[in-house]
């Protein structure tokens, strides 16, 4: 019910919805970054200087004993991860920023 209601990809590949989809139905950005496998996960220092490159959130997961979802999270909002990393789901550059 939770991902139904929040629209959110369930096992990032089902879509759950309360009421049939209409076959014009399209996902928006957000959702498909969310759901697309593979998804690349850029690490970079508070000076922007790349650490390290992850082949999806569940990598990035791994490598810092975490949750994929808080690694998404994350690369999302832009905010400080442990109080020293930038995640990006996109290559950065200073002069990007």
């Amino acid at each position: 019910m939770r991902y139904a209601r929040s629209h959110h990809i369930f096992k990032n590949e089902y879509i759950l919805s309360l009421e049939p989809l209409i076959s014009e139905f399209k996902l928006s950005l957000g959702i498909t970054r969310l759901g697309r496998k593979g998804t690349s996960i850029y690490l970079y220092s508070l000076d922007y200087q790349l650490l390290k490159t992850f082949s999806s959130s569940r990598e990035a997961g791994g490598y810092f004993q975490c949750n994929h979802i808080t690694i998404m999270r994350y690369a999302r909002s832009g905010k400080i991860f442990q109080d020293q990393y930038i995640l990006s789901f996109e290559k950065l550059s200073k002069s990007s920023v």
